[in-house]
């Protein structure tokens, strides 16, 4: 669980820095997944990417309902990365 971290703004200027503290080794885990989410993100992406090109180039011997699965696990992603 994330213990503690800290949010400072800038409103003038517009700037804004987080910083995440972790307590070291009890929090491994959590500062291992921070310091890989944007791994995660990425992967998400090329999995979208990958699904969109299945169903944008699908080949016509490629049947209907791999067409419609691909399109729903697409719809689930952005599903689930729109209820942040």
């Amino acid at each position: 669980m994330l213990r503690g971290w800290a949010l400072t703004a800038s409103i003038k200027g517009e700037n804004m820095k987080a910083s995440f503290t972790f307590t070291l080794p009890e929090e491994q885990e959590e500062y291992e997944m921070m310091s890989h989410a944007n791994d995660y993100r990425r992967a998400l992406e090329d999995l979208d990417d990958y699904l969109r090109q299945k169903i944008k180039y699908a080949p016509d011997s490629q049947p209907e309902d791999h067409t419609v699965l691909y399109q729903e696990i697409r719809s689930k992603l952005w599903e689930l990365r729109n209820n942040d």
